[in-house]
């Protein structure tokens, strides 16, 4: 292949890649790899566009075989750091991405990168730690300060905070996102005006992601001002914005419910409760917003219990059964589970062995609940529950920034609120010994009555530092981590009637 020519595939390559055409990009690299012959380039393209076509095994292949070729390229090493990522290999990650740190010469934009991997590996401080350096050799780096910002909110330092949050704006007037964290840590309001034009300045013209997320912080603030009719039709376009940038299918997903539903009935499906270790280990599920990080900040104040947080782990580890083909509840994938389990229980921290109690309240779990079962026989879940409308419309209002691409339509809302419905009624009628439910407004009315309750199916003593979780330290990355640090209260009665009335259709359907 003449050089000319091999200048015109890498460019088509490229361009297929940056259109979202992944396939059409791995071929141009295959064409690529035959001619010249094997180039640190054309591998990792190659590895990036698997990646974008779900592929992260074969993704994890080529770049592999790309830092051979380059093993000092800090690029290709946090490409492989994320493949891994995507299937639950931790400590390979987080390995690669401090090999990129080391390698990349202070350049801000790969230290933002790594440090982004080690958060997401559940290594907030050195993640931490790594976008200080990036900020030290260039200060002028607005998504460093956000990110920044964002990992001290995360850990309750809100006054710190602040200021990276604030020298990130600075910088980027258009980050829609970090605006908004920073009036809810002040406690902005709407008599704010310096705030309410720089919201509105984000909202006309800023990319659709961070639009977004400044309309939904100005549907916040007319919220929190009794002027709900203004809020609401902020919140619908909030959601339009968000929505545009994700997809999801409901019938599709409907359809993968039935489906789950009739496979888990088999007789003969589920393992022995000894053929496992896992009674440590809960896992948290339901619905989100259903006040499931606040009750792991509860459970994560007693002495017993080590709380690990939202992890993406059990739905990585099932998606990447089913790329091969394998139903996760399956006879086929039986010689896959165990590797499978020390996969799990390698992405725990360390010191997890010396808790009675180990909890992972990835809510959407409920949907894998079975896989999870069969993974741990021993396993225990918590269901927690909550008002159906007050779920629809505590997610509606809620800025999700990845991961629940229903939650930005009401329709798909109640698709989801449904198959929660019914996945759980047979889950508990299948593993009745397994699943203990707690209620929202029980908690917030009774919390001592519900964490005694608790305690005693967990098999640890009450202990009363569970009922002030505001004094809990730690992280908090979800969406609740606001909530989930100030004192317990009872939710509002019911919500104000035009809220009720936008949500009178989905209360039918759920």
């Amino acid at each position: 292949m003449q050089q000319d020519s091999v200048s015109n595939r890498y460019q088509l390559a490229r361009e297929a890649f940056a259109q979202g055409q992944y396939m059409q990009a791995v071929r141009h690299c295959d064409q690529l790899l035959r001619g010249p012959g094997p180039r640190s380039e054309f591998l990792n393209l190659r590895g990036l566009a698997l990646q974008g076509a779900g592929q992260p095994e074969a993704a994890e292949t080529s770049l592999a075989a790309a830092l051979k070729l380059a093993p000092n390229a800090p690029g290709i090493l946090l490409n492989l750091a994320t493949a891994q990522w995507q299937q639950a290999k931790r400590k390979q990650a987080r390995r690669h991405a401090m090999q990129a740190a080391r390698l990349g010469n202070g350049e801000a934009a790969v230290l933002h990168q790594a440090a982004r991997l080690s958060r997401d590996c559940g290594d907030p401080e050195r993640a931490l730690q790594v976008i200080e350096r990036a900020l030290q050799g260039n200060p002028d780096f607005a998504p460093g300060w956000h990110l920044k910002g964002s990992l001290l909110l995360d850990q309750g330092d809100t006054t710190a905070a602040l200021v990276a949050l604030e020298r990130a704006v600075r910088l980027n007037p258009k980050l829609g996102r970090a605006y908004s964290d920073i009036v809810v840590a002040r406690g902005d309001t709407l008599s704010d005006a310096p705030t309410l034009r720089a919201l509105q300045a984000i909202a006309s013209a800023a990319a659709p992601a961070e639009a977004a997320s400044a309309l939904f912080c100005l549907a916040g603030l007319h919220d929190r001002a009794g002027e709900f009719g203004a809020a609401l039709d902020l919140y619908h376009e909030a959601n339009r914005r968000r929505r545009s940038t994700m997809r999801f299918d409901a019938a599709a997903y409907s359809n993968g419910v039935e489906r789950l539903l009739a496979d888990s009935a088999r007789p003969g499906l589920w393992p022995a409760a000894d053929r496992s270790d896992g009674s440590q280990l809960l896992f948290i599920v339901g619905m989100p917003r259903t006040g499931s990080t606040v009750l792991e900040r509860m459970l994560g104040a007693h002495s017993a219990v080590l709380a690990c947080g939202e992890s993406p782990v059990m739905q990585q580890l099932e998606a990447g059964l089913m790329r091969r083909g394998l139903h996760p509840l399956g006879p086929a994938a039986e010689p896959a589970l165990a590797g499978l389990r020390q996969a799990a229980l390698d992405s725990l921290p360390p010191a997890h062995t010396q808790f009675a109690v180990v909890t992972d309240k990835a809510p959407m779990n409920f949907e894998r609940l079975g896989f999870i079962h069969r993974l741990f026989p021993r396993a225990r879940f918590v269901h927690c529950r909550r008002a159906p409308m007050d779920v629809a419309w505590s997610c509606y209002r809620q800025d999700f920034q990845a991961g629940l691409a229903w939650a930005f339509n009401l329709d798909e809302i109640s698709t989801v609120l449904r198959a929660e419905r019914r996945l759980m009624a047979q889950w508990k009628q299948l593993l009745p010994h397994h699943i203990h439910e707690v209620v929202h407004e029980d908690l917030l009315r009774e919390p001592q009555a519900v964490l005694e309750g608790l305690c005693a199916f967990l098999e640890i003593p009450f202990e009363a530092a569970m009922l002030d979780p505001a004094q809990a330290g730690g992280t908090v990355t979800t969406a609740s981590r606001d909530q989930a640090r100030a004192p317990l209260r009872e939710a509002p009665a019911e919500l104000p009637e035009v809220y009720r009335a936008a949500l009178s259709g989905l209360a039918q359907r759920v």
